[in-house]
């Protein structure tokens, strides 16, 4: 499972606004992020706020710190969708339409 700290800053009705914690990156543990352009890119733009509206099943308050967990099957079932299916549509339509030239349309 894949977890990240947050604080709930703010709530509205039955859900709650979670910022997450980003002093845990993967740059500040990097040996080499000073030679890195993600890193360049963090340090010039800085890192923004991340905020996660969540149903408040918990009955926690504002201030209070929590850990938000993503299962690892979900990740990926995510990205396959976002990267995979897009491509395996682009590549059947371009079958399709080498189908349709072959039988002259």
């Amino acid at each position: 499972m894949i977890e990240q700290n947050a604080m709930v800053v703010g709530m509205e009705g039955e859900y709650v606004y979670l910022e997450a914690d980003n002093r845990n990156t993967g740059c500040s543990s990097c040996s080499v992020a000073s030679g890195c352009s993600t890193s360049i890119m963090v340090r010039l733009f800085g890192q923004r706020k991340n905020y996660v509206r969540v149903f408040n099943r918990l009955d926690v308050a504002v201030g209070e710190s929590v850990v938000i967990g993503l299962q690892e099957k979900h990740l990926i079932r995510a990205a396959f969708r976002a990267y995979m299916l897009p491509l395996l549509f682009m590549v059947l339509a371009a079958w399709q339409r080498l189908w349709d030239m072959n039988r002259g349309w």
